[in-house]
């Protein structure tokens, strides 16, 4: 207790005393990418019975270079891998169609493999899942120092960005300090509906923080993307969405039986995993999976180089089932079942 207590008077003076200068951002886009997670000041209601359902968490990658926003996830789970994954599904996938599928003015412009992701030391960044993306993506792991936001300044900004200029300015706001929210009854004057929170977003990042003036950059992050791609710059993508949420999607091994693979108490089977056993004898092999759809794994066949469709063997019951690692509201009160994280 005492030893704890020492380190957290020294970090406490570390902080009150340190002075940090300008961090060298660099000059391509997706060169460096930062990504974290914020609980947005803002409660928001069921669709179907105008209850409140409470406050989603907002999983953020930003390309430093452009301070161009490179995508998102909104959602009720706490952070964790399935947030993570999905926010870098978002960023890296082209996202054309924002102007027709929301009603915004303009397209959202960046997307691409980041060359450098940087993350702070969260759990949920931490550990096999992420690094092996990662490396099938050629995308390199930056670590913060622990409890150093200023080493990921461009993502933190944004975050208070996104409070002061959208989510304290709708009605069920939460506020980010309780003194500034005084007598004011987030609950009761919630009329934000779950259903609405995403195309307001969307229409936010590209109408008005992609296209307003930033004065870190000394630009417009609209016009610096598109300066970029007029000078030569091409994102790097892979080859499909499908590969994307292949190489993304969760790493753990199984063996492979005549039945099959038992996964999550679900048995997967395809007549392909037949010759792949015969040359395995054996030995465990490695399978990708997706935290929010169990209807599939893919297996991955160390002879051909390639991942393996593996449909789960109860095609009526697995759709709509999620690996959970902490307790999940359905978004909208969408019927979802879930099972737990026994992998």
């Amino acid at each position: 207790f005492q030893d704890h207590q020492g380190q957290r008077r020294r970090n406490l003076t570390r902080k009150a005393n340190a002075q940090y200068g300008q961090t060298p951002y660099p000059n391509l886009p997706l060169e460096r990418v930062e990504i974290d997670h914020t609980r947005s000041d803002l409660v928001v209601i069921d669709d179907r019975d105008n209850l409140p359902l409470g406050r989603l968490t907002l999983t953020y990658c930003l390309d430093t270079a452009t301070r161009y926003p490179l995508g998102y996830y909104l959602g009720f789970e706490p952070p964790s891998y399935l947030t993570v994954m999905e926010c870098l599904h978002h960023a890296i996938q082209p996202k054309a169609g924002v102007r027709q599928q929301y009603g915004a003015e303009h397209e959202w412009l960046a997307y691409g493999i980041p060359a450098t992701l940087v993350i702070d030391n969260g759990k949920e960044f931490i550990g096999h899942d992420l690094e092996d993306a990662c490396l099938l993506l050629g995308i390199v792991l930056q670590y913060t120092p622990v409890q150093m936001p200023q080493f990921k300044a461009g993502v933190e900004r944004m975050f208070g960005s996104l409070n002061t200029m959208f989510f304290h300015a709708l009605p069920g706001t939460t506020f980010s300090n309780p003194q500034e929210r005084g007598g004011y009854d987030s609950t009761n004057q919630a009329c934000v509906y779950l259903s609405e929170v995403d195309k307001m977003l969307n229409i936010f990042l590209v109408d008005i923080y992609a296209e307003r003036f930033h004065h870190g950059l000394n630009g417009i992050p609209a016009r610096r993307w598109e300066e970029k791609v007029q000078t030569g710059f091409a994102p790097a993508l892979p080859p499909s969405a499908e590969e994307l949420s292949i190489l993304l999607g969760r790493t753990t091994t199984r063996v492979l039986h005549h039945y099959g693979i038992e996964f999550a108490c679900l048995r997967y089977n395809c007549d392909d995993l037949l010759v792949l056993r015969t040359r395995l004898k054996g030995q465990a092999i490695k399978i990708k999976y997706h935290p929010a759809d169990l209807s599939c794994l893919y297996v991955f066949d160390p002879f051909e180089q390639q991942y393996l469709h593996v449909p789960a063997l109860d095609q009526e019951y697995t759709p709509g089932i999620v690996l959970v690692e902490a307790p999940r509201h359905p978004p909208g009160g969408a019927s979802t079942r879930t099972i737990p994280g026994c992998i």
